[in-house]
């Protein structure tokens, strides 16, 4: 206590429950389409290779994936601004051909991780900082999103603000978050029923705090 102000103590943090994910066969013909999920998933991440395969096995679109983690980035954003002018990265690995060909042109996007250091990971950290050669403009405007989460993000608060307030500045649709700690089977199920309601019906939501600060502060 200090001057009448009172600090209480920090929580010890919670070790993530990873509760294992069902399988389940595909026996549905799927509608078509396209979704992406853009994962860095380890070949031995064997929690999060099960969430990504029962998200596709229930999702009634065709789904593909993009893993980062395999992807020859040359380095992380310098801030040159290079791709102001030019919408060209002054890196010449490729990055912003890759981006607006295999991840922009899909109908809905999902991201899928495992949580490192209360974070995305340092290969999202790269991902997210290269996507700056789109600058300020809303390329994926009108497309759901949505996130397939192993580890304990009921407890991340920092990161459930990351996860609103991209999808609100960026116009996207957050479709949910199924994460390992409760029930994966439900909310994954839960996640692929609504991204299929907002594909077929091209929902788009009305913006909130985060989305409408978003748009003053970046002039989308």
């Amino acid at each position: 206590m200090k001057n009448d102000v009172y600090e209480t103590n920090p929580k010890s943090p919670v070790a993530a429950a990873h509760i294992p994910v069902s399988p389940v066969n595909s026996s549905q013909e799927k509608k078509g389409g396209d979704v992406v999920i853009v994962t860095d998933c380890a070949k031995d991440d064997k929690q999060l290779n099960d969430m990504i395969e029962r998200f596709r096995a229930v999702l009634k679109y065709r789904s593909r994936i993009v893993n980062i983690s395999e992807y020859p980035f040359q380095g992380g954003c310098l801030g040159c601004l290079n791709c102001a002018a030019t919408e060209k990265c002054i890196y010449k690995d490729g990055f912003d051909d890759f981006l607006r060909k295999n991840i922009q042109t899909a109908d809905a996007i999902i991201y899928a991780f495992s949580i490192k250091d209360h974070s995305m990971g340092s290969i999202f950290k790269m991902y997210d900082d290269r996507q700056f050669c789109n600058g300020h403009r809303p390329v994926t405007m009108g497309k759901p999103i949505g996130y397939l989460i192993c580890g304990n993000y009921p407890s991340e608060t920092n990161l459930q603000i990351i996860v609103e307030g991209r999808s609100e500045v960026g116009g996207n649709f957050l479709t949910g978050v199924a994460c390992d700690e409760i029930n994966p089977d439900e909310e994954i199920d839960r996640l692929a029923s609504r991204l299929d309601y907002a594909i077929s019906h091209k929902y788009v939501q009305p913006r909130n705090f985060y989305g409408v600060g978003g748009m003053k502060i970046f002039r989308i």
